[in-house]
């Protein structure tokens, strides 16, 4: 049964159930390719740098995460999107401050992990045929 959402791993952290929801979106999305998923965790990190300086930017995370998705080409645009609408956007509004945004990069992270788990996976095994 797929794993579902839910707004406490933002509002109050990170926990299993979270980790599991992070491991099966990455391996949904593991053919994207690091370097756009990378792009938007760079900025994501960017303004979790600075936070009181650079709050206001957290809104202008939606439109950027769009226009990758607008930008992409093919298949990456499809898993792209799936990244946008089940895993960006439905955290996004949930971290409304400092802290909230800390656990909003956590989970960000996690599924930037198993990613790299997955994407180098599947470069190893077409690397074996």
């Amino acid at each position: 049964m797929a794993k579902q959402f839910n707004s406490k791993w933002i509002t109050q952290g990170a926990d299993k159930e979270m980790t599991e929801f992070a491991s099966e979106k990455a391996n949904e999305i593991r053919n994207l390719e690091t370097t756009q998923f990378r792009n938007i965790y760079g900025e994501i990190k960017r303004i979790q740098s600075n936070y009181e300086q650079n709050s206001a930017s957290v809104f202008l995370l939606k439109p950027k995460v769009a226009y990758a998705c607008a930008r992409a080409q093919g298949y990456k645009k499809q898993l792209l999107r799936k990244f946008k609408d089940e895993v960006f956007d439905k955290a996004i509004d949930f971290a409304t401050d400092k802290e909230k945004y800390s656990n909003f990069c956590s989970y960000i992270e996690a599924i930037l992990a198993y990613h790299r788990f997955f994407s180098d996976n599947e470069v190893n095994k077409e690397n074996k045929n």
